[in-house]
């Protein structure tokens, strides 16, 4: 006779991978699990590029970026990571 119920051990991974970073193009991509939300902001806080929803291991458009260091607001769920981006043109 089992017990019926279980608990699995599994835990799902959150990780986001963006590449090419440094970047030189015109698209960012994403390594992503789940569907996340993302806002690029520039070293002095200003909001770039406004809140966008990217779907599993999709891509970003950057193309209105110039050369510099720009930070990014990633949310998976209730969750926020922050990422660093090179832009080189």
């Amino acid at each position: 006779c089992g017990s019926g119920l279980s608990v699995s051990d599994r835990t799902e991974s959150n990780e986001i991978e963006l590449y090419p970073n440094p970047n030189n193009s015109d698209r960012l991509n994403f390594t992503n699990p789940k569907p996340v939300v993302v806002s690029v902001y520039d070293t002095r806080g200003r909001n770039l590029i406004l809140p966008q929803k990217i779907q599993v291991n999709g891509s970003l458009d950057i193309s209105g970026l110039k050369s510099g260091v720009y930070l990014l607001s990633v949310w998976v769920g209730d969750t926020r990571q922050t990422k660093r981006l090179i832009v080189q043109e």
